[in-house]
């Protein structure tokens, strides 16, 4: 079932009612706190009961939600049993992670125009953070922003990191007359302040950490060992 804008917003607002503890959610008192919140948000959008009923089965068959077993009197009281539950934090369902991976590859068949660059980043950025969710080690960082720069990189270099490969780098600071080449083993990928970075050590210097901004590298390639 796919899920429009107006009904994540619903199910963003049910989220963090069922989270909050300090307060008694009943059904009625559900329905009001996301019509008020729908009418401050959504310009005087509002929900029935029953359209209130229909998300909340949603939201336990899609996340598998479990509500506590209170009552207040004869109405059912309305919080998860874990109070340290959010559907923000399951893991993506296999249905969903795949419908990214079809969007990308669609968009990619439309004239590569300057939206289209930034629509396919966000995408692959939400493919590689999805598939690095099961990770044991975290390979990739977000600031969110609206630009990707090095968008070309991103993709196959969170491949070699979830690897562990060595890289040749061919890198051009911003000051240098001409590109260098250097033996890099990258560990994480950063988007801040609109720009990406690779993270790692370069093989001259293994006791120090090492930034390398992606619009600033020409090309890598994987190497069998450290030259």
């Amino acid at each position: 079932m796919p899920i429009n804008k107006s009904a994540y917003t619903r199910y963003t607002i049910l989220d963090k009612c069922f989270q909050n503890t300090n307060r008694t959610y009943t059904i009625e008192t559900l329905l009001q706190t996301v019509n008020n919140k729908l009418e401050t948000e959504e310009k005087g959008a509002s929900i029935s009961l029953r359209q209130l009923r229909s998300d909340i089965s949603f939201m336990v068959n899609e996340w598998h939600i479990e509500f506590c077993e209170e009552w207040d009197g004869k109405k059912r009281i309305y919080h998860y049993s874990d109070p340290n539950f959010s559907i923000y934090k399951q893991d993506m369902a296999e249905h969903h992670k795949e419908a990214i991976k079809t969007a990308i590859e669609f968009l990619k068949n439309y004239t590569y125009n300057h939206e289209m660059h930034n629509l396919i980043g966000i995408l692959e950025t939400a493919n590689i953070t999805v598939t690095n969710q099961n990770e044991s080690r975290k390979i990739i960082g977000l600031d969110l922003n609206e630009e990707y720069t090095g968008i070309a990189h991103k993709t196959k270099l969170a491949d070699h990191i979830r690897q562990r490969d060595v890289l040749k780098i061919e890198y051009q600071p911003f000051k240098a007359p001409e590109a260098s080449q250097q033996i890099f083993h990258p560990q994480y990928l950063k988007c801040y302040n609109n720009r990406w970075f690779l993270i790692g050590c370069n093989s001259e210097y293994p006791d120090k950490i090492t930034v390398l901004p992606l619009d600033r590298i020409k090309s890598f390639k994987k190497v069998s060992k450290p030259a």
